[in-house]
């Protein structure tokens, strides 16, 4: 499935692995705008977690660091680590919201043989703000509901809205509308989607804990006053790579439901015949 020149054949319906390698093949021939986007929101977001977690670096073993090298183990004793915990464990799937909106609108553009540059795919999805705000905001609620009673109403609520965002931006719905349809598309092909949602998401965390241990091990030896900056720019160059490509596949996946369940091939098919036709955009 090729998704990435203005001249790309159409849409054929995908296996899991083949979701996750377009994710990563977008990530690979689109780079500048894969990144750029990401960047906008990752790097303040790094910069932020790393400058509040410059006082508690230093003395960390090696050992801690190679067990958890997203860092908390380094900062377990710090009494005052609330708002870096909910920072990183909240703050990037709401990036992946935002991101996943943007190259939504790359992908549909380009497979209906125009080119949006990613400037204006990104300003296209902070115009869905709200939408994609809100929208990651309910999903998280419903599953923190569900996640109350077991893991497994958890999971299911995840599964059955993970293309809420791409349904936002692409169709510019409401977040209530737009998971609504996320509903509706990913109830009927649920354990697809629920295997893209657990293989994406086991990449990415593993390609993660590699690209994130060196910088951690590095920052707790050189202390706070260096240690939080070298913190900064590993931990964003390891969501710089997984965000996108979790994003893209997410993106991916609604496209190949939509594809599957109505036809999306053919719509594109006329957009490209006829291109003054009104479209999603």
């Amino acid at each position: 499935m090729s998704v990435v020149t203005v001249d790309a054949p159409l849409l054929r319906p995908a296996t899991t692995a083949d979701l996750l390698d377009d994710g990563f093949t977008f990530l690979k021939t689109r780079p500048r705008a894969a990144v750029a986007i990401a960047a906008v929101f990752v790097i303040p977001l790094q910069l932020l977690i790393a400058w509040l977690q410059r006082d508690v670096l230093g003395g960390g073993a090696f050992t801690e660091a190679l067990s958890d090298p997203t860092g908390s183990a380094l900062f377990a004793e710090d009494q005052d680590a609330g708002l870096e915990t909910v920072l990183a464990f909240l703050a990037p799937s709401l990036i992946l919201s935002f991101v996943a909106g943007a190259v939504v609108l790359m992908l549909v553009a380009e497979q209906s043989g125009r080119e949006l540059a990613p400037g204006d795919a990104l300003r296209g999805a902070l115009r869905r703000g709200w939408a994609l705000g809100m929208g990651w905001l309910l999903v998280h609620v419903l599953e923190l509901l569900a996640g109350l009673v077991l893991v497994l109403p958890a999971l299911a609520v995840m599964t059955l809205f993970l293309v809420t965002a791409p349904v936002a931006a692409a169709e510019r719905l409401g977040p209530i509308a737009a998971m609504r349809r996320s509903w509706r598309l990913c109830r009927r092909r649920f354990w697809f989607v629920f295997g893209v949602a657990v293989l994406s998401g086991c990449v990415a965390s593993a390609v993660e804990w590699i690209l994130g241990l060196l910088p951690t091990v590095l920052a707790d030896e050189l202390g706070g006053t260096v240690g939080w900056v070298v913190l900064a720019v590993g931990q964003s160059f390891a969501s710089l790579v997984t965000i996108p490509v979790v994003a893209a596949t997410t993106a991916l996946l609604y496209l190949d439901l939509r594809l599957r369940l109505e036809g999306l091939d053919l719509e594109l098919d006329a957009l490209t015949a006829f291109p003054d036709t009104p479209d999603a955009r």
